[in-house]
């Protein structure tokens, strides 16, 4: 019988995400290229399948790389500590999981409600993105117990309730958010403050509510276009709104792609996702709000 390894069993918030359509780009790497034609064919894939994974990792490395920041010169250091938060993330292959632990000792030194926040917000941010750049990506994010393992990966129940929300319930390129993790933020958003530390994280909170949405079908969400991404962009100079014109274009032109190849399957989750792109285009503006207009005339 091998020997336990000493591990701490606790809460964690879980996303998991995955890029779509990789293993259908890779089948076109068979064979090693024999000519420059080939050559040139083989590069094209590496650069959608290989390319677009290094830029995907790179882009959740960078935000949480810089996640936390104290941009406030007027708050007391304790209140700058009470920011902190572990934000744990490992990849393979098409697949990013990221976790954050939600124990809270009280101390001064994390507030776990700071990486949840994180978390929702770079998976909106990079899921938004990735559809600029016509890679869809579709996730999973809940809470529940896990342990992290020597090796730096999470186990757990969090995990697996992550992976079954993107494989089984997100069903079309959009962000699923299970039942547990919006109580646990209701919660916190609702506490009654005792201390600083109490309102830094119900001042967390709050955002995170407004990331979260009832879609369409019932389940939740991410509002990855709503109004406190908006928000949240032009604090950033506008980073997102740059790139909703090819984001927009891109859903738009995939919904007629398979409607036009008789792909029910792939046409109706692009249905709902230009419905969500065409409901939230108020949000950002007359430009945005026209395009989706233009963009909704198209047959």
């Amino acid at each position: 019988m091998p020997e336990f390894p000493d591990t701490h069993l606790a809460y964690y918030v879980v996303l998991v995400t995955d890029v779509l359509g990789q293993r259908s780009r890779l089948s076109e790497l068979r064979d090693l290229p024999q000519s420059p034609d080939e050559a040139q064919r083989v590069k094209k894939t590496l650069q959608d399948t290989v390319g677009v994974l290094i830029w995907w990792r790179n882009g959740f490395k960078d935000f949480f790389g810089s996640w936390g920041s104290p941009v406030l010169t007027d708050i007391k250091d304790s209140v700058i500590r009470a920011c902190s938060s572990d934000i744990a993330y490992r990849h393979f292959s098409d697949t990013i999981i990221v976790s954050v632990c939600l124990s809270d000792d009280g101390s001064e030194s994390r507030n776990p409600m700071m990486g949840v926040l994180g978390t929702l917000l770079a998976a909106s941010c990079m899921h938004l993105l990735s559809l600029s750049g016509g890679h869809p990506t579709r996730g999973g994010i809940d809470v529940g117990p896990a342990m992290p393992l020597p090796e730096g990966d999470i186990y757990g129940p969090a995990l697996a309730d992550a992976y079954d929300l993107e494989k089984t319930v997100a069903v079309y390129p959009r962000v699923a958010v299970g039942h547990r993790l919006n109580q646990y933020i209701e919660q916190v958003a609702s506490k009654e403050i005792h201390s600083q530390f109490d309102k830094v994280a119900r001042d967390m909170a709050q955002p995170c509510q407004h990331l979260i949405f009832p879609d369409s079908d019932g389940n939740l969400a991410l509002d990855f276009l709503g109004e406190e991404m908006f928000k949240r962009d032009i604090e950033a100079q506008g980073v997102l709104i740059k790139s909703l014109p090819k984001a927009y274009q891109f859903v738009r032109s995939a919904q007629l792609h398979w409607h036009g190849q008789n792909n029910s399957k792939l046409a109706v989750k692009y249905d709902m996702l230009w419905d969500y792109f065409r409901l939230r285009a108020h949000i950002w503006g007359t430009e945005i709000k026209h395009l989706a207009d233009e963009l909704d005339h198209i047959c």
